[in-house]
């Protein structure tokens, strides 16, 4: 993702400001790297879901504290900034899933304002959510429609995984996310060919990336 050019990228989550900013970020300064010190340093498992295992949804209900994870441009370097988000008498799984719905809607006007933005493609809806339980297969299973793999260089790409992924794991830091696009297995992003490991975690992310 060093120096990609995503001019051709449109998103109505997007100041211009904030496009020039991402074309000359470089993730490997180490800029992500301080969004995920302290979490878990085990290696995750690899390849696709089980499909035919049993689901366990998470049912318990109870206050939710989130948090909606945004990009901002901060001199010139990609940082993910946060809009915390509580949930009354919700059940995780409930929350999760609104807290997905509210970032694909795109920063608020006052988020905005506050300098965050996002790279996630305007239009792309949450087709399904689950948490299940299987070992080996458990974590948050996000099903994302087509619109998530458009436009942008792998600036944009890795920027909007980071905030599906820091959204989804913001009840657990340490909780693994599978994601699907129209139910597939997503393995590889935009045309840059950006490699993603399922399950995905926060240190994952950064292992997989050389953070």
């Amino acid at each position: 993702m060093h120096n990609s050019p995503i001019s051709n990228y449109k998103s109505k989550s997007i100041p211009p400001w904030f496009l020039a900013g991402l074309s000359t970020l470089v993730i490997a300064t180490g800029v992500i790297s301080a969004w995920i010190a302290g979490l878990d340093t085990n290696n995750p498992h690899s390849g696709a879901p089980n499909t035919h295992t049993s689901t366990k949804l998470a049912n318990e209900s109870s206050d939710q504290k989130l948090a909606i994870y945004w990009l901002k441009d901060q001199d010139g370097q990609l940082e993910l900034k946060t809009t915390p988000l509580l949930l009354k008498n919700s059940t995780k799984s409930t929350s999760i899933k609104e807290a997905l719905q509210l970032l694909l809607a795109g920063p608020s006007s006052t988020d905005l304002q506050n300098g965050s933005a996002s790279t996630i493609p305007l239009n792309t809806r949450l087709l399904d959510l689950q948490i299940r339980s299987n070992p080996g297969y458990e974590g948050i299973y996000v099903n994302l429609s087509s619109e998530f793999t458009d436009g942008g260089g792998s600036t944009a790409m890795i920027g909007r995984l980071a905030q599906v992924l820091y959204t989804a794991t913001s009840l657990d830091s340490k909780a693994k996310v599978w994601i699907s696009v129209d139910g597939e297995p997503l393995t590889q992003l935009g045309g840059e060919g950006v490699l993603i490991s399922q399950p995905m975690t926060r240190q994952a992310f950064t292992d997989d990336f050389q953070l």
